[in-house]
C-alpha cells in the first residue's frame, strides 16, 4: 500500500509442497481477528483433496483438510451464506456438482447440488447488476450457466442460461457484469438483469430470429417476454 506503480515489486515469501499436483486455489476470509485461509486443491493419482493454509510471519501453518474427495476439483471460490460471519468454500467437481464447505476445526460439506453437467470448470460469486444479494454462478462444458441466489442456497439452481460455448472461466465485476471465457477462444460479457433474464442490445442487421437462435430460445418467447407488438425491432433497442 502507498507505493507508486514504478516502486511495486513481487517477492516470494514462502513455498509449500503439496501432497499432490496443485489444481485450484482461493482465499477464504474468516471472522474479525483471524487470518484468512488459503484453500488449495490437489490431485495425487486417483485421489483429490483440499488443503487449507494460514500464512504467518514464520511461513505456512496447516489448517483443516479433506482427503479422498468424491471428484476432482475443477473450480473453486469463497463467499458468505445465510449471514454466517465466516466465508464458506465452494468447489465445482468433475462429477458435475457444486459443494459448499464450512471451515471450522475441520472441513464439513454442507450442501451438494444436483448434477449440472459433465463437470463444473467455472465458478464465481458476486452481486449481479440490480441485485442486493450475491449470486453463485457455475459454468459447464455444455455451455450452461447456473445461478444460485445467496443467501438461500439450495441443491437446485434458481436459474439457467444457455450460452452455446464451452465455459472455461467466469468472473463478476464490481459493476455486476458477468465475464465468460470460453474454451474456443471467445470472451463473452453478459449483463444479467434480475435472476433469470438478460439484456440484449439490438445490433444493425439483427432480427428476432437471429437473436432467438443466439440464446437458444424462440422469437415468440422474446416477443411475449418483452411485450412487443410485432416482430419488427430496431438497432439500439
Amino acid at each position: 500500500d502507498g507505493q507508486a506503480p514504478g516502486e511495486m515489486r513481487l517477492e516470494l515469501f514462502a513455498i509449500r509442497v503439496m501432497p499432490g499436483v496443485p489444481q485450484k486455489v482461493t482465499v477464504v476470509k474468516r471472522g474479525e481477528g483471524q487470518l484468512p485461509l488459503i484453500a488449495a486443491s490437489y490431485r495425487a493419482g486417483d485421489n483429490s483433496g483440499i488443503l487449507t493454509l494460514v500464512y504467518t510471519e514464520t511461513g505456512f501453518e496447516e489448517g483443516p483438510f479433506l482427503e479422498n474427495l468424491p471428484a476432482a476439483v475443477d473450480s473453486m471460490t469463497a463467499g458468505t451464506l445465510n449471514n454466517i460471519p465466516n466465508e464458506l468454500l465452494f468447489w465445482g467437481g468433475s462429477d458435475g456438482s457444486v459443494r459448499v464447505v464450512a471451515i471450522n476445526q475441520e472441513l464439513a460439506t454442507l450442501i451438494t447440488t444436483a448434477n449440472l453437467g459433465t463437470s463444473v470448470p467455472a465458478l464465481t460469486r458476486g452481486r449481479l447488476l440490480g441485485d442486493k444479494r450475491s449470486t453463485l454462478v457455475a459454468g459447464t462444458p455444455e455451455g450452461y450457466l447456473f445461478g444460485f441466489n445467496e443467501p438461500r442456497l439450495s441443491t437446485s439452481p434458481d436459474w439457467a442460461l444457455a450460452t452455446g460455448r464451452f465455459i472455461n472461466d467466469l468472473s463478476i465485476s464490481e459493476e455486476g457484469i458477468l465475464a465468460l471465457g470460453a474454451r474456443d477462444g471467445w470472451l463473452q460479457v453478459w449483463l444479467l438483469s434480475s435472476y433469470s433474464s438478460m439484456v440484449h442490445k439490438v445490433q444493425p442487421g439483427e432480427n428476432l430470429f437471429a437473436i432467438a437462435a443466439l440464446y437458444n430460445t424462440t422469437a415468440a418467447d422474446i416477443i411475449g417476454f418483452n411485450r412487443l407488438s410485432s416482430e419488427l425491432i430496431y438497432p439500439g433497442q
